[in-house]
């Protein structure tokens, strides 16, 4: 097991210096596509040769008819598997980003330009088969390869493998992709409960820091935009499809500043991160503004979804290269 594991490194060792990294778009030919005989194409092979032993000692013309028609048939099926593979089109997408401990889905855009249905296309990660797709003729498919993530910066994938054993089974060719994607990882949030302290604006004036939305002043009709926390949910299910908001009135949109002098209690850098994202994540969802101190970094009250994206992009690559 260890020298077969040893072997396989070696392969994808020497894979990677032979192809380099792979641009888009990434177009299979017959010199990156590999192919060996499954488990049971070797049993096969072996079957076929017991016959053609038996064939011989026996002078059986019968016999070589069938050994030697069984080899010819094994022979075109490598050819199919081979070529299932051969003059695939291949894009790969960038993944959105995740938090750690999350999945990076990077997409793989698929495109057969031929007129043959290429079947049993299998995207694995050298550990396991992830998806499996079949491609009619002159048409695309998108499969989407899966990471775990675990700590927080840039996550690049060394290696995305394509392989298929159609149509018999007897062959196993395969593919192995070194693509430019990328996945930005943030932080893993801390767990919620803990609230962060109140501090003044930067204009030194001691108004609260938060205070939410207070009296209810009425419904209005929804808008693109709305926080779905603000819709009257059960006015609304009074009509026919139209969506009422809440208004409220007498208070301040909640203001936050969230320092790195403010998680000094934590036990260290990253948990320090963890626990600013839990609080960017809370300030989001509430649709308060918050702005951002870090070391070196100073970004200004603010609020919405590009605001919260940057923070979060500030937290995940703190410390790290840019």
């Amino acid at each position: 097991m260890r020298f077969t594991r040893r072997l396989g490194d070696a392969a994808r060792r020497w894979a990677r210096r032979r192809q380099g990294l792979d641009r888009n778009p990434i177009v299979l030919n017959r010199r990156r596509i590999y192919i060996l005989p499954t488990r049971q194409g070797a049993a096969f092979g072996a079957l076929l040769f017991a016959m053609l032993l038996g064939s011989m000692n026996y002078s059986s013309s019968p016999g070589f008819l069938l050994t030697f028609s069984l080899a010819a048939l094994a022979f075109v099926a490598m050819n199919h598997t081979h070529r299932n593979l051969e003059k695939l089109e291949i894009r790969i997408g960038h993944a959105d980003a995740v938090f750690a401990g999350n999945e990076a889905r990077f997409p793989l855009y698929i495109h057969n330009a031929s007129g043959v249905a290429r079947n049993g296309i299998a995207l694995d990660d050298d550990e396991r088969t992830q998806a499996v797709v079949d491609i009619a003729p002159e048409s695309a498919a998108t499969l989407h390869f899966r990471i775990r993530t675990s700590r927080r910066g840039w996550l690049r994938p060394q290696r995305i493998g394509l392989h298929t054993t159609y149509p018999f089974g007897l062959f196993r060719a395969w593919v192995w992709l070194h693509p430019e994607a990328s996945c930005l990882v943030y932080p893993a949030p801390a767990e919620p409960g803990l609230a962060p302290p109140v501090t003044a604006l930067e204009s030194g004036s001691s108004e609260a820091m938060f205070r939410g939305h207070e009296d209810f002043t009425g419904l209005r009709a929804y808008q693109p935009g709305d926080a779905p926390r603000h819709v009257a949910w059960r006015a609304s299910a009074r009509l026919d499809g139209d969506l009422l908001v809440k208004e409220f009135g007498g208070g301040a949109a909640t203001t936050r500043m969230l320092r790195w002098q403010d998680v000094m209690f934590e036990r260290d850098d990253e948990a320090r991160l963890s626990r600013l994202a839990r609080w960017i994540m809370d300030a989001h969802a509430a649709d308060e503004r918050w702005g951002l101190e870090l070391p070196g970094v100073s970004l200004p009250v603010d609020g919405g979804q590009a605001h919260f994206e940057r923070c979060l992009r500030e937290l995940a690559l703190f410390g790290l290269p840019r």
